[in-house]
């Protein structure tokens, strides 16, 4: 069932644009477990579409490949892009500071910190006895 969805999505896709187009081509390689294609397309995505963070889920292609470069050249594009994004981009930032070998937990750190606190220090609207929550 999955895979004939995604047969009829990468039929479809171009008629929606190039730019929607290419993150179902992605997915349709990487769920057919086509890991080194996957990659190489995503490499060339992000390049055409830097703020596209969604793209940022095809990531563990590179990994999945089996091959050291090919992990590199993961790693690279994902310290490339939160570089590019800064911490106005939650999915790419929070990617990195998960990469235990990214340079980006450091500087991340205070941010989470920060915006933990503010949630913490946060308390919700009182609500009137017998009030439905919406």
């Amino acid at each position: 069932m999955l895979k004939e969805q995604l047969v009829i999505a990468h039929r479809d896709a171009p008629a929606a644009g190039e730019r929607q187009a290419s993150p179902v081509y992605g997915v349709f390689l990487h769920t057919h477990r086509q890991y080194r294609l996957t990659a190489d397309h995503l490499v060339g995505h992000v390049a055409r579409w830097p703020a596209d963070e969604p793209a940022g889920l095809m990531l563990g292609a590179f990994s999945s490949c089996g091959d050291a470069a090919y992990r590199a050249r993961g790693d690279a594009l994902l310290e490339e892009r939160a570089a590019v994004a800064r911490p106005d981009s939650w999915p790419w930032m929070s990617r990195a500071a998960a990469d235990e070998r990214s340079d980006f937990r450091d500087v991340l750190a205070p941010v989470v910190r920060a915006s933990a606190d503010g949630v913490r220090g946060r308390r919700p609207p009182a609500r009137a006895a017998g009030t439905m929550v919406p």
